[in-house]
């Protein structure tokens, strides 16, 4: 799995890209996890930690008698805490074990797209649970996503052929765009209790937006494997990262979906 993630936490700009992922994801993400009842004493696993938005929330909200564990497989983003409630551990969630029945709740946020093995580490993920415990996981579902119709149409085109190029680079490695509409049939087939989904999406602008900030990211990070598909050219990919940095140029993002299950007690 390490080594087909396109995204390594190793890259000059990767802090920079989860933090716009964060703000994309994090309002509903934390809506989500707020309807859970989290509390005082609770213990939950992050898992994809990424930056540490959401460990930070949590910690937050389970105060000195509760647990946080924030994993990723580089964390070198995940600060080590004095603050006992937080716990930051490397951990690839393909290969190294969780414990069982040890977490109120487990959240997990754009990392099972990219796995394989995605349904087997949902089996792990529903088994840390405690009895009663919830398992919330929020995964993206490219379909919807385009330019918006006023823009002008080469403009329009780039950015779809910089979609086709992301979406075949990205499947080369493992990566379902479309994972986001499975989740829901997962999560029963995990045996979970009160299944639910959202769907979100926004209409976006270039500039400062995190939307635009993480497809920026994107372009230059897979920049070479993208135009070596030959769906996109060196200069059209550069029009591409223009438009994103142009607060007139918009586009319908990707669904943000969220599923959630309590485990029955």
């Amino acid at each position: 799995m390490a080594n087909a993630y396109a995204f390594q936490n190793s890259w000059q700009h990767a802090y920079q890209r989860l933090r716009s992922l964060e703000g994309m994801a994090d309002s509903g993400s934390l809506r989500h996890l707020e309807a859970t009842g989290i509390g005082e004493g609770w213990r939950c696993l992050e898992v994809g930690a990424g930056a540490g938005s959401i460990a930070r929330w949590m910690s937050e909200r389970v105060g000195s008698s509760g647990h946080v564990l924030a994993t990723d497989i580089n964390p070198r983003f995940l600060e080590p805490s004095d603050d006992p409630p937080l716990e930051v551990r490397e951990h690839d969630i393909t290969a190294d074990p969780l414990p069982e029945e040890a977490f109120d709740l487990v959240h997990a946020r754009m990392v099972l797209a990219h796995l394989s093995d995605r349904e087997e580490v949902l089996d792990r993920l529903a088994g840390a649970l405690t009895p009663g415990g919830w398992l919330v996981v929020e995964e993206l579902d490219f379909a919807p996503i385009q330019a918006a119709p006023e823009n002008p149409d080469d403009c329009a085109a780039c950015f779809d052929r910089m979609i086709a190029a992301h979406h075949a680079v990205m499947e080369a490695r493992g990566f379902d765009p479309y994972y986001g509409r499975c989740l829901l049939d997962d999560l029963r087939q995990l045996g979970l209790a009160d299944v639910e989904t959202e769907g979100r999406a926004v209409v976006c602008h270039g500039g400062g937006n995190p939307w635009a900030l993480a497809w920026r990211y994107t372009c230059q990070q897979l920049r070479d494997v993208m135009i070596a598909t030959g769906l996109i050219t060196s200069a059209e990919l550069d029009l591409v990262i223009a438009q994103l940095d142009d607060s007139e140029f918009s586009f319908l993002s990707q669904l943000i979906v969220a599923a959630w299950g309590r485990k029955a007690t």
